[in-house]
């Protein structure tokens, strides 16, 4: 199969639908980088002409305004003649010298070039003037006669004058430069237009190769894929043997023969898997019947097995030899033995009743409160007991006697050979999500080495234990067996820390 995927995807190698995706949005980026270098020309020129436009402006109506402030700088010096004024005349007049070369440099047309020479020519002859009249006030300081200011007034008169011909030209000046900005904005409105035109002519393009380019995916992967479809909808529809292999009639790209011939492929491997199921299920037929008989045989073992277990248990003479030193203890007027010997009577009785028998978790803990009330009058307040219950779970069934023997077992191999403080912990646990009911027994004894609880947890299981011993193994064979391996027993220990024992049993909701 590998082969032949190989051969194909390197006869169809050219032809993928990976590089016609790519060139595809290639001319799309490169028709979209285009027409978006074009658009931000097109708006920086328009930009950049409106913002030379308006420097220009700016720069001829700050040059009238500091004529303006000239003229009053003058005349504020030709009345006063004092320092300070002459002073402030000179700084307008630096300030006027520069606005001029500004205005020089401005590259409108040639009129206006021509016109600005013109005035640049009048400012100096007023410039002239006020140099004549600087030496005129600055000679007389003392005394000004008639003849002396006659001739500054007429100089001054000149500068007004000179300076009114200029501020006459502003009008003019002013047209020539809206005249100049408007030629200049009608051009870049028509190169505008003209890619305008040109960002049409594109997305005529872009959509004409979209609609050539739709109708090539359709016949190229929509129209093999709507094939595909159909046929796995016979193959829902139960019609898998009815099926026959897709074969296209146009010729299609490299990942949809690959697809077509994965397809017809997988179409006969689940032929062949439903002929190779339907023969082994005429096989599971034959063999039903054994494994039916063989699973009666398995129960009728367990059931077997676990009345032999517990009749280990069943100690029908000690009842009987209970009741009698009962009746003669009750004769005698000896009420706390009547009572000892009659809870212990209870204990044998309830073994001999249930032993081939399942009862409530509830009736376990019940007939362990007798025995733990007998082995609280053994041994006072050496050991004290104590119970956590959580009966949720305490109607759940689980054989008899299974908490009697690890008790007894925590008395005897834990804290029996306390003279003080000895504790055992009898507690249960529902656990609702896992419908698990946990139930644990432990004890603050000696606990057991490790190499010794590992040697116990595998005897646990051992056939030799499970015929001859009556405690831990007794228990773990009986869990295994009622409840079918479900169950599952733990033991945990340290030297010097105490015991655990851990019963997990499946919960019926």
């Amino acid at each position: 199969m590998a082969v032949v995927l190989r051969q194909m995807i390197k006869k169809n190698e050219i032809n993928t639908l990976r590089k016609e995706f790519v060139c595809y949005q290639g001319m799309i980026l490169g028709i979209a980088l285009i027409m978006n270098i074009a658009a931000l020309f097109v708006l920086l020129g328009k930009d950049y002409s409106y913002s030379n436009v308006m420097r220009q402006v700016v720069s001829l109506n700050s040059y009238y305004m500091q004529l303006e402030k000239t003229e009053q700088a003058v005349q504020s010096y030709v009345a006063n003649g004092d320092k300070e004024a002459e002073e402030a005349m000179h700084d307008q007049l630096a300030l006027l010298s520069t606005q001029m070369d500004r205005l020089k440099t401005m590259g409108v047309s040639v009129d206006f070039q021509r016109n600005i020479a013109d005035i640049a020519g009048m400012q100096e002859k007023g410039m002239a003037l006020i140099s004549e009249i600087e030496e005129e006030m600055s000679g007389n300081q003392t005394v000004f006669t008639k003849k002396v200011y006659g001739e500054i007034q007429e100089k001054y008169e000149k500068i007004s004058d000179i300076y009114a011909r200029i501020d006459g030209e502003f009008k003019q000046l002013h047209l020539q430069l809206l005249s100049f900005a408007s030629g200049k904005l009608d051009k870049f409105v028509r190169t505008g237009n003209f890619y305008y035109l040109v960002f049409a002519g594109f997305l005529s393009i872009l959509m004409i190769y979209g609609i050539v380019w739709g109708k090539y995916l359709r016949e190229r992967i929509v129209t093999p894929v709507q094939i595909l479809t159909r046929a796995a909808e016979q193959i829902r529809d139960g019609k898998l043997f009815g099926q026959k292999a897709v074969v296209l009639k146009e010729k299609t790209c490299q990942e949809i023969s690959v697809l077509v011939y994965v397809f017809n492929m997988m179409v006969e491997q689940m032929k062949e898997k439903f002929r190779i199921m339907e023969e082994d299920a005429r096989t599971k037929v034959a063999l039903r019947e054994q494994e039916l008989e063989n699973l009666r045989i398995t129960n009728l073992l367990r059931t077997s097995e676990l009345r032999a277990l517990q009749r280990q248990m069943n100690p029908h003479f000690l009842f009987n030899t209970m009741n009698m030193i009962a009746k003669n203890a009750y004769m005698e007027g000896a009420e706390k033995t009547v009572d000892l010997l009659q809870r212990t009577a209870y204990l044998l009785r309830y073994s001999l009743d249930y032993m081939d028998k399942a009862v409530t978790l509830d009736q376990e803990i019940e007939i362990l409160g007798d025995y733990v009330y007998l082995q609280e009058q053994r041994f006072g307040k050496r050991i004290r007991f104590r119970f956590e219950l959580d009966e949720r779970f305490h109607q759940t069934r689980v054989p008899c006697l299974i908490l009697q023997p690890l008790v007894e077992n925590s008395i005897i191999h834990g804290v029996g050979s306390y003279v003080k403080d000895g504790q055992i912990v009898i507690k249960t646990q529902y656990l609702e999500a896992q419908k698990e009911g946990l139930i644990l027994i432990s004890d603050n004894g000696e606990g057991i080495p490790e190499k010794e609880l590992e040697a116990l947890r595998k005897k646990l299981s051992s056939e030799r234990e499970k015929q001859e011993r009556v405690g831990l193994a007794n228990v773990y064979q009986r869990l295994t067996i009622f409840f079918e391996g479900a169950a599952e027993f733990e033991i945990e220990s340290r030297a010097g820390e105490g015991t655990q024992v851990l019963i997990r049993i499946p919960v019926e909701s």
